[in-house]
């Protein structure tokens, strides 16, 4: 049985006691029978009683104790008797009790103190007291030691303080609702993240925090959580002034009936995802309709990531080259070549811990035997990985190749030509100064005939 149980019982055995006591006054025959039974009544309490005799020269004198006294206070109260109440406990000399004792003694009023802190070298505690007339002139105080459940008490009180502080100054909203939904406690930040006071929110049905078409999963959550479970869901949330945010819940049963709901307001991160998703969208579209071939490799230089292009130029999968060795060894199958590229690309390597590698062109040997020249540019991320630009150069070079040629038999072409013009213009001047020669000679001359 509690203290408290303990002591409404006793206020009613007292109560009974004393409505005897006032049937027995009345009939002259208080004296013997009640002594008797306040004795009986007292020697069998669990709990500690103080007997007073008032003398005639209003002396207040220690009567007697019964064994409970003895074990509640560590102490031998056999010592007190016939000393007057202010020597045997002297810190109540200077309080209203010694008077109060003897009103007791003289009236028959009955006095309940819900504490009284008493402390000297021998008594040390918090008692709850209840003091009644036993017979005039004589009083009984009856007293349980309290002092564990005074502290209990503010112990609980200083969590409860505690517990309001953390809960008023809470980075999260924190509402408490009952079964049907109904909005019983709410601290400050959940009114300022609904943009509601207090005194609206209290009372409100949680559903005029979730959009219409939520309605219907909240008599599925309710029961949840009646149910004992945790229910953590991520919700858009509507403010009063119509404002819609993204809202973190996790709500549980504090006890039966009762449920508490932590609530975070989650908008920036949610905007925050869903701008990161586009643009992962936009990098992955890039990076899917690339015309140039794309490979991200990490920084154990295993192949994570390779584009559609990539396999159109080599026609190499992830599959085919799982890991930079066996790159190396497919795409540059003579050891002398691919020794010297991989001793180029080793050096590019050393030389920068992030950023851009110098541009490399190679011949490389797709998976069908074809080979391509390919243009590579590098980037070393933070963290050592490397993204991968792979240009297939082939057929561009082969035409730059043919316009060399070309550019070169048409410079050819054109020297031909002046060369061509040049002797012309000599041949020209011989053959005219020939004409002009032959002019001077007679006809038939055997000079002429020869010409």
């Amino acid at each position: 049985m509690s203290n408290s149980q303990t002591s409404e019982t006793l206020r009613k055995q007292i109560s009974n006691l004393e409505k005897e006591n006032k049937a027995l006054r009345q009939a002259g025959a208080i004296d013997q029978l009640m002594e008797e039974k306040f004795k009986s009544f007292l020697r069998m309490l669990p709990l500690g009683a103080h007997m007073y005799r008032l003398e005639d020269d209003n002396r207040l004198v220690f009567a007697g104790a019964n064994p409970a006294a003895d074990r509640i206070l560590g102490i031998d109260n056999q010592r007190f008797i016939g000393k007057p109440i202010e020597e045997a406990f002297p810190m109540l000399a200077g309080t209203e009790i010694p008077d109060r004792y003897r009103r007791i003694c003289r009236s028959g009023e009955v006095w309940y103190a819900e504490q009284i802190d008493y402390r000297d070298d021998a008594v040390q505690g918090a008692f709850e007291v209840h003091a009644f007339q036993m017979v005039p002139g004589q009083m009984a105080a009856i007293f349980s030691d309290i002092t564990d459940r005074k502290r209990d008490e503010i112990r609980l009180r200083r969590s409860e303080r505690m517990y309001r502080q953390i809960v008023e100054g809470a980075a999260d909203g924190i509402c408490i609702f009952d079964g049907r939904g109904h909005v019983q406690e709410v601290n400050p930040y959940l009114c300022r993240m609904s943009g509601y006071t207090r005194e609206e929110l209290l009372g409100l049905k949680i559903d005029a925090f979730f959009r219409e078409e939520d309605h219907g999963q909240i008599p599925l959550c309710l029961a949840e959580l009646a149910a004992g479970e945790t229910v953590a869901v991520e919700k858009r949330v509507v403010r009063k002034d119509g404002m819609v945010i993204y809202a973190a819940i996790s709500a549980r049963k504090v006890e039966k009936g009762r449920f508490q709901a932590i609530v975070r307001d989650v908008t920036e991160r949610r905007l925050a995802e869903e701008a990161l998703r586009l643009e992962k969208e936009k990098f992955q579209i890039l990076l899917e309709k690339s015309p140039a071939g794309v490979a991200l490799i990490d920084s154990a230089g295993n192949y994570q990531y390779v584009n559609p292009k990539f396999t159109r130029i080599f026609g190499y999968t992830l599959e085919d080259i799982p890991t930079g060795r066996e790159w190396f060894r497919k795409a540059y199958p003579e050891t002398a070549y691919r020794q010297r590229v991989r001793r180029a690309w080793k050096a590019d390597m050393s030389g920068s811990d992030s950023g851009e590698l110098p541009a490399r062109t190679y011949t490389v040997m797709a998976k069908d035997g074809s080979e391509k020249l390919i243009h590579f540019r590098a980037v070393t991320m933070e963290d050592h990985a490397q993204f991968i630009l792979y240009d297939d150069v082939t057929k561009k070079t082969r035409m730059e190749t043919r316009l060399q040629m070309a550019q070169k038999m048409e410079a050819i072409g054109t020297l031909a030509g002046g060369i061509a013009h040049d002797f012309n213009n000599i041949l020209s001047a011989i053959i005219g100064y020939t004409e002009i020669a032959m002019m001077d000679i007679p006809p038939g001359e055997s000079s002429r005939a020869e010409s």
